[in-house]
């Protein structure tokens, strides 16, 4: 929480700030700069690699290691870790792409 908002001061508007709890407005406002954007769609790269290892290390880990299994939840790591990946690089495209201007 904000002070504004403990002291029970809603009036954002007339103040000519935006409400805090708009949280649109603040993603849209971030990812239409392009500089936020392409370090948060190279970090989300960065998170690809750590979801396609962690999926099938932790199934090892569980004992899923076998010659026919590995092989299997390797892929299931790329498909689902680049589905994930996808969703949430499609929102700062999505801004930068000027559609949600």
């Amino acid at each position: 929480m904000q002070l504004v908002e403990l002291m029970h001061g809603h009036n954002y508007a007339a103040a000519g700030y935006h409400d805090p709890t708009d949280g649109a407005y603040f993603i849209r406002e971030l990812f239409t700069q392009p500089l936020y954007s392409i370090v948060y769609i190279v970090w989300l790269v960065a998170l690809w690699y750590h979801l396609t290892h962690g999926f099938w290390s932790a199934m090892q880990t569980l004992g899923w290691n076998n010659q026919i299994w590995l092989p299997r939840l390797k892929k299931i790591s790329y498909v689902v870790a680049t589905v994930i990946c996808l969703l949430f690089i499609s929102v700062p495209v999505y801004y930068l792409l000027g559609f949600g201007a």
